[in-house]
């Protein structure tokens, strides 16, 4: 609402701007006379003229006042929906609310985007009671209509408590940001010692923090879909190089299989695999070694030999040589 009463504001001290500037320029006025002219033009007060007009000038208020007439509509029509608008919200929130008051033994899942919207679907299919928050308005433009939401930011100790964060069974955070979830993973946990936390991090660093924090449960879900990559090269028993996979999970878009040789990276030559995944931003999902077998999401301290080829998630992130695209 404040962009919007600002843009507005910015246009209807234009027009002021262009009428005085106008009236100076055409018919000579002063400019307090000129900027007089414009607002009992803009606002079609009706008032005598100030100095009888040209028909230059005629032709000018002509143009203001239909300018005015529809910016005074638009202004008029911009405010009555917004305070519609928050009404009803308002009222929405507080119907929402009270349904969330009678709950007990519910989730609460922070963060309505991509991964968010996915583990709300698939408690829903297990007949979950859960609640969802985010800070972002825009997530929830197309939210079920049975779903229980509220809009705020989850890591406000009254909006938890607000959700039951005291009589919740658990707690699924998976906002992107890695400190907005160990801020989240906090406050959580010191409000409901007993409460089950799943938080989910992107930077490997950010594990051990949220370990400490509190989390039960910790997920990275570039790794998850590469452990899942991994379970269907061995299942499917067949040669990579034969297909490709694309994958569509949830955070990891427009990635596919990549097999990188390490014959010709030298500086990574006795260096763990873990080095390898941090420096190129990338998840180790198999390790196909000299003899053809693939051993699936290998450690991450396994020292690096020049015989390695890594089957990988190739992804944007991944900054170092490009390894072959499955094709």
């Amino acid at each position: 609402m404040k962009n919007k009463l600002g843009r507005l504001l910015l246009l209807i001290t234009g027009l002021l701007a262009l009428g005085t500037v106008g009236y100076h320029w055409i018919e000579g006025w002063s400019l307090d006379e000129a900027l007089y002219m414009t607002v009992i033009t803009i606002t079609t007060t009706g008032y005598q003229e100030v100095n009888p007009l040209t028909p230059q000038g005629r032709y000018f208020t002509i143009f203001l006042l239909a300018a005015g007439v529809s910016t005074i509509a638009l202004a008029t029509n911009t405010l009555f929906h917004e305070i519609v608008m928050t009404d009803r919200e308002a009222l929405r929130r507080k119907k929402m609310l009270k349904k969330i008051s009678k709950l007990k033994g519910h989730t609460i899942v922070c963060g309505f985007g991509r991964m968010g919207k996915i583990v709300c679907e698939e408690l829903k299919k297990a007949g979950e009671i859960f609640v969802v928050v985010d800070k972002v308005s825009q997530n929830f433009e197309q939210v079920p209509n049975d779903y229980l939401w509220i809009q705020g930011d989850a890591a406000d100790d009254e909006l938890l408590y607000a959700l039951g964060i005291d009589r919740a069974r658990s707690l699924a955070s998976m906002v992107d940001s890695d400190s907005d979830s160990l801020y989240l993973t906090l406050a959580a946990r010191s409000l409901n010692p007993d409460i089950e936390i799943t938080a989910r991090y992107s930077h490997p660093s950010a594990a051990v923090k949220l370990k400490r924090a509190g989390a039960n449960n910790i997920i990275q879900p570039l790794q998850l879909s590469a452990e899942k990559v991994a379970g269907m090269i061995l299942s499917s028993q067949r040669n990579i190089l034969k297909f490709p996979i694309e994958l569509s999970f949830a955070d990891a878009p427009d990635k596919f299989l990549a097999r990188i040789s390490m014959e010709d990276q030298e500086a990574y030559w006795d260096k763990p695999i873990g080095v390898f995944e941090e420096k190129e931003g990338v998840v180790v999902a198999g390790l196909l070694d000299s003899s053809g077998d693939v051993l699936p999401r290998p450690d991450g301290s396994t020292k690096i030999t020049r015989d390695h080829i890594f089957l990988t998630l190739k992804s944007e992130s991944f900054r170092g040589h490009q390894g072959l695209i499955a094709s």
